[in-house]
């Protein structure tokens, strides 16, 4: 790898790991605790070897001498021993369990932080995101920084202090043979700095890969039946199977890297071992140091070797923690939706009076999708929308719902522009039913009142009769209580009842209807449209539909057409003028008598 390719490495791994520091500043005092008990347990690693060392030269004092060892001088320097590695068993056990605490409060708070954002991104910026890959920021990219992040820094630092305190010792003890010893430990960090900065790249693409993954298989779930129909299976399987591919070369190299750090240690460690030995030797032969002096060397580069394993395995550790943090944080810092805590409430009943004004929008700069839309909504007007796909019927309720905003002209609701008004407000008011319909894992009961509060059953019941729903309600013996372990086992038709019902159980001063019957049958059709028409009464609704025979009783009818009115009023007067509208009604009903 050239020298310019490793700078760009290490540019891109410390930046993030400072971020990442500097996040994590509500456990910085944890983190003081873990580095002071890493001092002591330093400190108190530093003594055995010392202890050791006293004791052989003891031994070897009185064998040079011919005096007889005095046990109890033996036996004391056992104790402080024991006593010196019980602490440290100890002391070990607290700091690891701050470990733990530490690593599970910065998941948690990692997990909230994300929850957070996902609530302040703009919809049309979410609707980039691949779902798989989001999923993936939420799950392994949290986990590796929860399971990998507290452990390799405190880890580091606890290699660096014991490093340092090795040196210290053995610089008092003996410095040529603290020389001899740290040789090849330098050696050893020359050649682990060229490691991380190779494998780096391989842990960003691992966790790269593993986002697409999440969305291969996300989208492939989601669509099974769709791809099993089309015969897809097998060009999803090839797509699956190339990501796979890559992940596992990607992966292995980068194990094999990381693997190469313990590898680099120990072979590091045993040439310490030689280098002092052959050393010590020399230096006991010319009288210049002793045999005690030779054991505590010994003892204090097996030390050496425990930071230096924890050192390799840390820093492996801190690749794989800057790069899913690089894409946390490419997550958190996804631009927000402006700050509405200054904006205004409703605070009192709504009319349902709605204007356009000169409104165009854009959902890709560039390219408009809503041209110059003027309309004006009176208080409880059913507002039809009709049109061919992709005419803009769609981004009208998009923009009434301020999912977006226009990019120019203005929306008011009673008078007051939406944008003055905080989007919770707005979507307050209405009651929406898509053509997308959305169930989550649980009761009936918890998906009709999803949104409301301390709706009674006789309110639940009466929504669910209204649109034909009491007969699957009253089939089941939990009823309202019954379980939707799984929505996609319902028909479409019965998920858009439920859909439907929600709306109603709301009871919003206004209405949203998109494509609201086109999954139902005929007769289920008619029980919802008398639901609807009744729901409606009074009520400002805008109503999306294909299916003109659902909107003959619209009081105003606009047909768009590449976002733009084209024609507007009632249906008969529409009929009567022969134009667009009329076209779109006789391609529908030629066939019927």
């Amino acid at each position: 790898m050239s020298s310019e390719g490793s700078k760009k490495t290490e540019k891109k791994i410390w930046p993030f790991l400072q971020r990442f520091v500097s996040y994590s500043k509500p456990f910085h005092r944890t983190f003081a605790l873990i580095v002071v008990l890493n001092l002591v347990l330093t400190a108190l690693a530093m003594i055995g070897p010392a202890i050791l060392g006293s004791i052989a030269d003891y031994a070897a004092d009185c064998i040079d001498q011919g005096s007889a060892v005095d046990p109890s001088n033996v036996i004391l320097a056992a104790v402080a021993l024991l006593a010196v590695y019980v602490s440290v068993m100890v002391l070990e056990r607290k700091r690891i369990l701050a470990e733990w605490n530490t690593e599970e409060r910065l998941g948690n708070m990692l997990r909230k932080e994300q929850s957070r954002k996902v609530s302040r991104i703009p919809v049309g910026s979410l609707d980039k995101m691949r779902k798989g890959d989001v999923i993936s920021r939420f799950v392994n990219d949290i986990d590796t920084i929860r399971l990998r992040s507290v452990e390799s820094i405190t880890r580091t630092a606890e290699s660096v202090i014991m490093l340092t305190g090795c040196v210290i010792m053995m610089s008092l003890m003996d410095w040529r043979l603290m020389l001899a010893a740290l040789c090849p430990v330098l050696i050893g960090f020359v050649a682990m700095r060229i490691v991380v900065k190779v494998s780096h790249k391989y842990y960003r693409a691992q966790s790269r890969n593993l986002g697409r993954m999440n969305t291969i298989v996300e989208e492939t779930y989601r669509g099974l039946n769709v791809i099993s129909l089309y015969n897809g299976l097998e060009g999803s399987k090839a797509k699956f199977m190339d990501v796979n591919k890559d992940l596992y070369r990607v992966s292995f190299r980068s194990r094999m890297m990381g693997e190469m750090m313990p590898s680099i240690s120990g072979l590091v460690n045993n040439l310490g071992y030689v280098t002092v030995c052959i050393v010590a030797s020399l230096l006991i032969l010319d009288g210049s140091a002793s045999f005690g002096t030779l054991v505590a060397f010994l003892a204090y580069v097996k030390i050496c070797n425990r930071p230096m394993m924890n050192l390799s395995n840390s820093l492996g550790g801190l690749q794989e923690v800057a790069a899913a943090s690089e894409r946390i944080f490419e997550f958190l810092d996804t631009q927000e939706m402006e700050d509405e805590t200054e904006k205004g409430a409703i605070d009192k009943p709504i009319e349902g009076r709605v204007a356009f004004r000169n409104v165009c929008f854009s959902y890709e700069p560039g390219t408009e999708v809503i041209h110059d839309l003027d309309l004006d909504v009176a208080p409880g007007m059913r507002v039809a929308i009709v049109g061919p796909t992709g005419a803009g019927k769609t981004t009208i309720s998009n923009l009434l719902l301020r999912y977006y905003d226009p990019d120019s002209g203005s929306i008011t609701l009673d008078g007051v522009e939406l944008t003055d008004l905080k989007r919770e407000e707005v979507r307050k008011q209405f009651g929406v039913v898509l053509q997308d319909v959305w169930l989550f894992r649980g009761t009936l009961r918890q998906n009709l009142v999803f949104g409301s509060e301390d709706v009674p059953d006789e309110k639940i019941l009466a929504a669910c009769k209204a649109v034909g729903l009491d007969h699957f309600v009253s089939s089941h013996k939990e009823g309202l209580d019954t379980l939707i372990s799984n929505p996609d086992s319902l028909s479409s038709g019965q998920r858009q009842q439920i859909s439907i019902a929600r709306a109603i159980v709301k009871d919003a001063p206004m209405l949203i209807m998109d494509e609201a019957t086109s999954s139902v049958d005929t007769r289920t059709e008619k029980v919802i449209q008398n639901a609807m028409d009744r729901l409606m009464e009074g009520r400002t609704s805008f109503i999306i539909a294909h299916r003109l025979s659902t909107i003959k009783n619209a009081d105003h009818i606009i047909v768009i057409r590449k976002g733009e009115i084209i024609e507007r009023g009632t249906h008969e007067e529409l009929l009567s003028k022969g134009g667009f509208y009329r076209s779109l009604y006789d391609s529908q009903f030629q066939f019927c008598d």
